[in-house]
């Protein structure tokens, strides 16, 4: 067991944040080795990793402190808003396709709710790419160890595009173009493998460009003076976050999810993700807006 426990710390040690690593990492992994590691120890290092995320410390002269907060809050709330991006439009599709009788998503307060959140979602990318856009301009100038973080995921992400084409030009001419619903005769074998392929890239991809734009700003080290923008504009993305994601809780109410079933814990379980996301990028924020700056 020890062997397998101590195996488990190591890959446990590799969920801290990056910067708590960088100073403890080789004190850590020094420490595992020569513990005699059990499954306790694995728990302890999780919830130390969970703490060290949720507190992360900051070392150095006040305006390195302030440059680390401040990135910090960035990229929480940027790997927040892609979470509730990709989380509130997988459990309104599951939800309302096909919709539970009696609910009607496309007709009266709940068109509202769907507006609204069509609404907050373009607000929200639209503050994303007026700010992310130029800092990662900025971020690609840093060195070549940034543009292998930043660019790969988004070439994956034009390959999606790519492959998108043929299957809504399929889709165009045989379903959509006529103005009636595909019946699963109608979909060829190669259009549904082509779709599944389609779906799993274009998950990895998100997953890609989450972790490696948050990485690549990272690894820029800009100045706290350069991240203060970015820092405003996350601050103000959590408000179309909890929008969004106000109206997910809605919907489950009102579709009458119910936790009794495998697809209502499923549900909840991802409604709470998405409420922990909101929670956590409010809070990053609040700690950025009170961090002192008097020594910029």
């Amino acid at each position: 067991m020890s062997t397998a426990a101590r195996r488990l710390a190591q890959g446990a040690l590799a969920t801290y944040p990056p910067s708590f690593r960088a100073r403890y990492g080789a004190e850590q992994a020094a420490l595992v080795e020569d513990l005699d590691v059990s499954l306790r120890t694995v728990l302890d290092v999780l919830l130390g990793s969970g703490c060290a995320w949720l507190r992360p410390a900051f070392v150095g002269e006040p305006t390195q402190r302030l440059r680390q907060r401040r990135q910090a809050t960035v990229s929480t709330v940027w790997v927040s808003w892609c979470s509730v991006f990709v989380g509130s439009s997988a459990l309104l599709r599951l939800l309302e396709d096909p919709p539970p009788g009696g609910f009607q998503p496309g007709r009266g307060g709940w068109l509202v709710l769907h507006d609204t959140v069509t609404t907050a979602v373009v607000v929200g990318w639209v503050l994303v790419l007026a700010v992310g856009v130029p800092l990662g301009v900025a971020a690609l100038r840093r060195g070549p160890n940034v543009r292998r973080a930043v660019l790969p995921p988004v070439v994956a992400l034009v390959g999606c595009a790519v492959l998108l084409v043929p299957l809504f030009a399929y889709a165009q001419a045989h379903w959509v173009g006529a103005g009636r619903t595909a019946t699963a005769a109608d979909v060829p074998l190669w259009w549904a493998l082509l779709g599944v392929c389609w779906v799993v890239a274009l998950g990895a991809t998100a997953a890609w460009g989450t972790v490696g734009f948050a990485r690549g700003l990272r690894m820029a080290t800009f100045s706290a003076e350069r991240l203060r923008v970015p820092t405003l504009a996350a601050a103000a993305l959590v408000v179309p976050m909890a929008v969004v994601v106000a109206i997910d809780l809605s919907v489950l109410v009102g579709t009458g999810t119910s936790v009794a079933s495998p697809f209502g814990v499923a549900a909840w379980t991802v409604a709470a993700v998405l409420v922990a996301a909101v929670v956590v990028s409010a809070t990053s924020s609040v700690r950025a807006a009170a961090a002192p700056t008097a020594a910029r």
